[in-house]
């Protein structure tokens, strides 16, 4: 580990999208929805946005597995610096609003949680508490997660009941599934390589279709390390026999 190579913030394209949408979101103090796949760095560019608009500006929450309503207002408050541990929710629910303003940004992040990990009617609950934070007090906000956040928004078994969350919205970015090229070779060449060709764009192409970007990077990092340790500059050649290595783990057989 003490041979990787950390890797900062990249200002990829998709993470100034994101950055545009929240700016949105901000400036024009209305709703806006980013969708996409897992691993294609959504998370990576809202914090980034969180830390560099964090003069009390923008609170960011990372919804988790089975998150009531409850749950995501104590974490909103804990955001807002309004929490305490005594209070009830309903007087949690009274600092917020007192707190966020049309000035403010609420980002909430992983909200495909809200939808497939809890009950419809804990669902519910919680898209409405978003709807109503925004209602009273007029914030920016930027709900974020995959395409069963979308699915369940716009066309699932509830969308009727979610439509008055959805309208309130006029922006929504939809990412692609796998990143732009253009992002795979700014990421390569914080690692000291050129943009991957042939053979090895095409082997990087099918990591990223089937793992997302942070196995990309993680092969880079484990290839850099590699390299570093013996005392050699990092090659794509050195990407691939990791790689490789990791493949071979699942392809293992008996020798007898």
């Amino acid at each position: 580990r003490q041979k990787e190579h950390t890797l900062g913030f990249v200002n990829t394209a998709t993470a100034r999208q994101v950055f545009e949408v929240c700016d949105a979101a901000l400036y024009d103090g209305m709703p806006a929805y980013i969708f996409g796949s897992s691993q294609t760095g959504k998370t990576t560019a809202l914090l980034e946005y969180q830390r560099t608009h964090n003069h009390g500006t923008t609170k960011y929450i990372r919804m988790g597995v089975r998150w009531s309503k409850r749950r995501l207002v104590r974490e909103i408050a804990r955001a807002c610096k309004c929490f305490s541990e005594k209070a009830h929710t309903v007087d949690l629910e009274e600092r917020i609003a007192k707190v966020l303003n049309n000035r403010m940004l609420l980002i909430i992040d992983e909200f495909h949680l809200a939808l497939e990990t809890t009950t419809d009617l804990a669902a519910k609950e919680v898209v409405e508490y978003v709807r109503e934070i925004y209602d009273l007090t007029h914030c920016g906000l930027v709900i974020c997660g995959t395409k069963v956040a979308e699915t369940g928004l716009e066309s699932g078994k509830n969308a009727m009941l979610f439509d008055q969350m959805r309208r309130r919205g006029l922006v929504k970015l939809v990412l692609p599934d796998v990143p732009k090229i253009a992002d795979v070779n700014l990421i390569a060449r914080e690692f000291g390589l050129e943009r991957p060709t042939g053979e090895t764009l095409e082997a990087v192409k099918r990591i990223l279709r089937r793992f997302g970007l942070g196995e990309y990077v993680k092969f880079l990092q484990k290839a850099y390390a590699t390299a570093n340790a013996s005392g050699k500059p990092c090659t794509w050649e050195m990407f691939s026999a990791v790689a490789n290595g990791y493949a071979s783990l699942s392809e293992a057989k008996n020798d007898y």
